[in-house]
């Protein structure tokens, strides 16, 4: 990446040093091995650039600067893999300590932005979408714009009454998989529903495996502490346990 140098490596030591090391990058890209994507896509793109410049400069253009080259191909394949634009701009400039190219750069990894934005998603954006891990975009997709909180509402809502059976309750986490479930008052007559409340998995989780049934049934519930119960996280990481009713 040193912009001026001179031609130490022809264009014959390049090609297959370029075809060998990017068959190997791209079997290891997406292994489960503590290993990046950014050294092997600024070798890549120097390489490339270079090997650009010196079959330039072989071809009779004299003023041609291979390592100049070498410089902007890293900037295009990091910027077309990242995605990222002044954060590469600063750390190139740094490296190579050459304020003169910052110009150029700017223009390489902004062209490497807009060509790799209408082509595929990112490097890490892909990797997401093949571990199908769960993140939330940015932006929602177009889609969503026409559509209202009814259009996701289920109309068989799963609820709990004030008073539930132990088995009960060890069936419905089982059997969902909500967060939370309302609670409902059915009434004296039982002829409407009243809204009383909302409980949290991990809260009913924290019950269950504390056997609170038998605490009240000692009459040890309220010296125990039910706030202290409700915020114990030991709910969270109880989910594949089993629960005995």
């Amino acid at each position: 990446l040193k912009v001026g140098g001179d031609h130490r490596l022809d264009w014959d030591v390049l090609l297959p040093f370029l075809f060998i090391y990017t068959s190997l990058a791209m079997a290891v890209f997406g292994i489960f091995v503590p290993a990046g994507n950014f050294i092997p896509a600024l070798t890549i793109g120097a390489v490339y650039g270079r090997l650009a410049g010196t079959l330039l400069y072989v071809a009779g253009l004299s003023e041609v600067d291979p390592g100049f080259y070498a410089l902007m191909g890293a900037a295009a394949v990091l910027g077309g893999v990242t995605r990222m634009t002044l954060t590469l701009a600063v750390i190139l400039v740094e490296v190579t300590d050459d304020a003169l190219s910052l110009l150029p750069m700017m223009l390489v990894l902004v062209c490497a932005k807009i060509s790799g934005d209408l082509m595929s998603p990112s490097f890490d954006d892909a990797m997401i979408q093949l571990q199908e891990l769960p993140v939330l975009e940015e932006k929602p997709p177009r889609e969503f714009d026409v559509l209202t909180a009814r259009d996701v509402m289920a109309r068989s809502v799963v609820v709990l009454r004030e008073t539930e059976l132990v088995g009960h309750l060890i069936a419905l986490l089982k059997r969902t998989v909500h967060n939370g479930f309302p609670v409902v008052d059915p009434g004296r007559h039982q002829r409407c529903t009243f809204f009383a409340g909302l409980i949290l998995r991990r809260q009913l989780l924290v019950l269950l495996h504390e056997r609170v049934w038998e605490l009240q049934a000692k009459g040890e519930w309220m010296d125990k502490g039910s706030r202290d119960l409700f915020v114990d996280c030991r709910g969270r990481w109880m989910e594949k346990e089993r629960i005995e009713g």
